[in-house]
């Protein structure tokens, strides 16, 4: 397994106006900062993975960079996604979660353990 600075972490947020997954850099250079993602949901063993697609992978979603990606990150937005996460997960809806630290680098793909994901919302 690789070694990083920081872990590679991964953020979800879901509510009816507005949801978003931010990928850390460290989990986005462990993909080569793609441009396009592709997300595997397994709803059995509540795992996600992520591997770098291209734009004529259907399936791919859009990773969006911003000027603060270099510390920050980047996010990606599919409301379909994250509702199917939140749902398989049981998690509530306008919560915020992360996943960090229960994670493996298997080639060019990198899977969490979605039952290990804090509810970070600040109340």
């Amino acid at each position: 397994m690789k070694q990083y600075q920081r872990h590679p972490n991964i953020s979800f947020w879901y509510s009816n106006e507005k949801s978003k997954m931010r990928l850390s850099i460290s989990l986005l250079s462990v993909l080569d900062y793609p441009r396009y993602i592709r997300v595997l949901i397994n709803p059995e063993t509540k795992e996600i993975a992520f591997q770098s697609s291209n734009k004529k992978d259907i399936k791919a979603l859009k990773v969006l960079y911003m000027k603060t990606s270099a510390d920050a990150g980047a996010i990606i937005c599919s409301k379909t996604t994250l509702l199917r996460i939140y749902d398989i997960c049981e998690w509530e809806f306008q919560h915020s979660y992360n996943c960090r630290d229960s994670y493996m680098v298997d080639g060019n793909i990198i899977v969490f353990d979605l039952k290990t994901a804090k509810d970070v919302t600040k109340i």
